[in-house]
């Protein structure tokens, strides 16, 4: 069975560089056929907020290729979302919208968990 990781990024995109090492991380996983999904939470969902530059590295072009690297699982936190006055079609990708009770499903799914 192939392995599988989960990279929750739960920090806004200028605060710190966790966002794109954790894009950096998956990606690299992925070229190691590693089954990689990603999880957006707290202020972590900004990540993903449309119409914004990163003076890092410019991350919306990098989450639309994320299929070229076979990084098709891309999930957000409803909760968060709502609490920041998002919805999905706010984001750059299109991403699954998971409840509460999803989110802990699908953490207690993968063989590793990795927290940006």
């Amino acid at each position: 069975m192939s392995q599988r990781y989960l990279y929750i990024i739960k920090q806004a995109p200028y605060g710190s560089a966790a966002g794109v090492e954790a894009l950096d991380a998956a990606i690299m996983s992925a070229n190691f056929e590693i089954q990689v999904s990603l999880l957006f939470i707290h202020d972590g969902v900004f990540q993903l907020k449309r119409g914004q530059g990163d003076e890092l590295k410019n991350t919306g072009k990098i989450y639309k290729a994320l299929s070229d690297f076979d990084i098709n699982s891309i999930y957000v936190d409803q909760l968060s979302l709502d609490a920041r006055g998002l919805s999905p079609s706010d984001l750059v990708v299109s991403a699954q919208a998971l409840q509460p009770d999803q989110v802990k499903a699908s953490i207690a799914s993968y063989h590793r968990v990795l927290v940006f």
